[in-house]
C-alpha cells in the first residue's frame, strides 16, 4: 500500500532538533549597529532577537498554526516529533516570560504572545454575597 500525502519535512527527530537549535542560535547571535558620533565608526553590539512561534515555525518550514497543533496529533508522526516541538515551544515561552519580567522589549507584545500561543489568561475572581428580599403588596392592582 502506498503512502498518501505530502512527504515529511524532516526524516528524523534529530534533523528537526538541529533546525530548531539553528533558529535559537540565529536569534541569540543577532547584533545591531551603533555609530560613534565623534569618530563615525560603527560597532556592533549584541541585541538578541526574541524567540517567537512564528519565527520558529518559519525556520523549520511550517505554519505557526501547524506547529501549535502538534499537541493534538495522535498519529505516529505526531508521537515521534511532539516531544521535540514541545521542548522548543517551552523554550520560546520561557524566553517571552523572562523578557516580560526583565522589561526587555515591548511588554504588551510579550503578553499577546503568551496569551495566543500558550493559553495564558487574565483571571478575575468575583465573590458576591448578600440577601435579597422581595415584598409584594397584595393590594397593588398593577401586579
Amino acid at each position: 500500500m502506498s503512502k498518501v500525502g505530502r512527504p515529511r519535512k524532516f526524516k528524523s527527530v534529530e534533523e528537526m532538533a538541529t533546525a530548531i537549535e539553528a533558529y535559537f542560535e540565529k536569534c541569540d547571535r543577532r547584533e545591531r549597529p551603533v555609530e560613534d558620533h565623534k569618530s563615525g565608526r560603527v560597532t556592533y553590539v549584541p541585541c538578541p532577537m526574541p524567540y517567537t512561534m512564528s519565527g520558529l515555525a518559519e525556520t523549520i518550514g511550517m505554519s505557526r498554526r501547524r506547529l501549535l497543533d502538534y499537541n493534538e496529533r495522535t498519529d505516529e508522526y505526531g508521537k515521534e516529533f511532539r516531544p521535540t516541538i514541545k521542548a522548543a515551544r517551552e523554550h520560546v515561552e520561557r524566553n517571552l516570560e523572562e523578557r516580560l519580567y526583565d522589561g526587555v522589549g515591548y511588554g504588551p507584545g510579550h503578553i499577546f504572545g503568551l496569551k495566543n500561543n500558550y493559553d495564558w489568561r487574565d483571571t478575575h475572581d468575583h465573590n458576591v454575597k448578600g440577601n435579597v428580599s422581595i415584598h409584594f403588596d397584595k393590594e397593588d392592582k398593577d401586579l
